[in-house]
């Protein structure tokens, strides 16, 4: 039974040859979740042993700096003008599209689990990382990326928490 029988209409959206042009960089991404999750793990592992470990690698403690934010930015509105204005069909104005969508929306999705703790409520991170499943939510979290590296949220909030206690 061939996948054009089973799925037509997904096949002709999202044909076979577009899937494995982006193989590369899905492998790309499972990496760098992989070697998150093996950092975890290796925390986890060395606290038992009582062996000195740096406790920073929580998402929620990831922010990136102005200029890498703006690069960032930059790729993103330069590939986006190029892939869907003047549709240029180029692999590596997708991974460039796709890498700065995927990295601006991290941060998004730190500065929510970062808000999350600051609020005292673990458990919302668990919904925040559901989001980025969702496409129009996954978009939402590159608009906070930007602001939260453009802005001096994290520490108004910071601040802000301090000053009510």
């Amino acid at each position: 039974m061939m996948m054009d029988n089973v799925f037509p209409s997904i096949t002709q959206t999202f044909p076979l040859t577009s899937f494995l042009s982006l193989a590369p960089l899905l492998l790309l991404i499972m990496s760098f979740l992989e070697m998150y999750v093996i950092i975890l793990l290796c925390q986890m592992v060395l606290s038992r042993f009582h062996i000195p470990f740096p406790n920073s690698f929580h998402i929620a403690y990831m922010h990136l700096s102005r200029p890498i934010g703006g690069i960032l930015t930059i790729m993103l509105v330069v590939s986006y003008v190029l892939e869907h204005i003047y549709v240029m069909n180029n692999i590596y104005i997708t991974y460039i599209y796709l890498i700065s969508l995927l990295t601006l929306a991290v941060e998004g999705l730190a500065f929510l689990s970062w808000l999350a703790i600051l609020e005292n409520k673990p458990r919302l991170i668990i919904l925040a990382f559901l989001g980025m499943l969702i496409p129009f939510i996954n978009q939402m979290y590159v608009v906070i990326g930007i602001v939260d590296i453009f802005s001096d949220l994290r520490t108004k909030l910071l601040y802000n928490k301090h000053n009510e206690q």
